[in-house]
């Protein structure tokens, strides 16, 4: 989902090297005034939640079905990127 957020943002000419600045960049640019719809922001926002408790956090557990959950989102976001890109 970074990747396509990340190739949204360069079709504008930004580039930004943080995860963090992706998501900021993706929701100002692209989710605030509805280029996209605002659920890809949101699913950029989780998923990033469950990058850093997986990075930082020896005892996170992610249940199957909330892998599954953001398999599907990213599915779905990258398929709107190849319509819209």
């Amino acid at each position: 989902m970074f990747y396509v957020a990340s190739a949204f943002l360069e079709g504008e000419n930004l580039s930004y090297g943080k995860h963090s600045a992706i998501i900021s960049a993706f929701g100002q640019y692209f989710a605030k005034n509805e280029r996209v719809p605002k659920k890809y922001h949101r699913y950029l926002i989780e998923a990033e939640k469950l990058r850093k408790g997986a990075d930082y956090n020896l005892d996170i557990e992610i249940s199957c079905d909330e892998a599954n959950q953001i398999i599907q989102q990213a599915e779905e976001m990258l398929l709107f990127a190849f319509d819209h890109l």
